[in-house]
């Protein structure tokens, strides 16, 4: 998975810090972030390893080769130098933030939320971190949670083209029907595809859906036919497009 911005985010801020441990190992933590800039991860793994064992009690370097490996798709090896980051330091919210991420990469989401809850607080005044409490609310088939979280998102960032494609999906497919809200589910996919002025396949995919669940199937094949313009290879999107054909009669 890609890793979100606000992780990568914090990543940085911890390097802008004030340095506790000694210069070398700043420096250290510095051309590993430049080598991982440069895409040079081995280069940037070692970097962090030895700054480590320059300052053995700070738990930055861990935090950094956790996000590394995290980005290396390393994700057990990346739960080990978040959870030596945590050990170090209890109150380390990169740590928490990066277990929370590892272990949703693995798919064990029961373990990945509380520290995403912690790590970005259940009332966080950050867009971005409601979108991401969403994502995993609705994965957990915690429907209420995740619709309330991806609105919170809107209302602090009502041009939030992620959040209103995700909660579009959900009002659009939502396994339990009493969630399913296909008005809801055209509107919020309408916008998602007018912020991003029709360039993100997955969102005009989207936006398809919400016109077959309305009934609207003519629509759906006509939309669904911009999306294979942008992503002509891509099986599901060609699998959506059968479907939508089948029930326009074409």
């Amino acid at each position: 998975m890609a890793i979100p911005i606000i992780i990568v985010s914090l990543a940085m801020v911890a390097t802008a810090e004030h340095y506790r441990g000694t210069r070398s190992m700043a420096l250290l933590l510095q051309e590993g972030l430049r080598a991982q800039a440069a895409h040079q991860p081995e280069q940037a793994l070692a970097r962090f390893r030895e700054a480590a064992q320059r300052a053995p009690r700070d738990e930055r370097p861990h935090a950094l080769m956790g996000q590394l490996l995290l980005q290396m798709k390393r994700p057990d090896d990346a739960i080990r130098e978040f959870q030596e980051a945590l050990r170090l330091n209890p109150g380390s919210q990169e740590a928490q933030l990066g277990l929370g991420f590892a272990y949703q990469t693995k798919g064990d989401l029961a373990k990945a939320r509380p520290y995403l809850e912690r790590a970005l607080g259940k009332d966080s005044k950050s867009a971005e971190a409601q979108e991401i409490l969403a994502d995993l609310y609705a994965a957990q088939k915690q429907y209420p949670e995740a619709i309330a979280r991806y609105n919170q998102a809107l209302s602090l960032q009502p041009d939030f083209a992620v959040a209103h494609n995700n909660l579009a999906w959900l009002y659009a497919t939502c396994d339990d029907p009493q969630f399913r809200n296909p008005a809801e589910a055209l509107q919020h996919a309408t916008r998602a595809v007018e912020l991003t002025q029709w360039k993100e396949p997955n969102f005009i995919d989207t936006l398809a859906e919400a016109y077959y669940v309305s009934g609207k199937f003519a629509d759906a094949v006509k939309t669904q036919s911009r999306t294979l313009q942008l992503a002509p290879a891509n099986a599901e999107f060609q699998q959506h497009m059968s479907r939508y054909r089948k029930a326009a009669g074409m």
